[in-house]
């Protein structure tokens, strides 16, 4: 008996000590972590054309970013859980209304697991911005290409569909307002 709890005490601190790790290591103030299988994983980098990854709408059509292309694309990757992704939504929202009118599309899109939760959330905040939910959710190819290990994320696309930066600021840091404005043709 006592064997069996040193066991399971053993094995909490290990993932209390591995979850410390990958947020200290983490490049951004994330809230979700996710094992990757590297073996799988394209890696996609800056240059590399963006997959035509296949998302679903609000009224559950199959939608694609292949659509805005001869537009940047700067891309949210949230989930209506992570808090982060939450604190982020105004000011992505609030880029989006000052670049309106330029030759940028900003494009939500959902991790989600449960696309009803999703969904009742997208019901409850009428959006203007474009959003979308991954259908496999957290094990969507969409993460495991760009080593997304926690979220919020945010990419950048050029016209063409190729990615400009694998990890663009979040919404409300301060250069993320000025690089937009700096993009050639925007």
């Amino acid at each position: 008996m006592k064997k069996s709890i040193w066991i399971k005490i053993v094995f909490v601190l290990a993932l209390v000590v591995t979850g410390t790790c990958v947020k200290a290591n983490s490049p951004q103030r994330d809230t979700m972590t996710r094992k990757t299988d590297a073996k799988k994983a394209v890696l996609l980098k800056k240059g590399d054309m963006m997959p035509n990854y296949e998302f679903k709408d609000v009224e559950g059509k199959r939608v694609s970013l292949k659509k805005f292309r001869g537009k940047y694309v700067y891309i949210d990757i949230w989930a209506t859980w992570c808090g982060v992704c939450v604190e982020q939504t105004p000011y992505f929202e609030e880029l989006e209304e000052r670049f309106h009118n330029k030759n940028i599309v900003f494009v939500s899109v959902s991790v989600d697991k449960h696309r009803e939760v999703w969904l009742r959330t997208m019901k409850a905040e009428k959006k203007r911005i474009p959003q979308w939910i991954c259908p496999e959710g957290e094990e969507t190819p969409l993460l495991a290409d760009f080593g997304v290990v926690a979220i919020p994320r945010f990419i950048l696309l050029d016209k063409k569909g190729r990615i400009l930066d694998v990890n663009f600021s979040m919404p409300s840091e301060p250069q993320a307002e000025k690089a937009l404005s700096e993009l050639e043709g925007i």
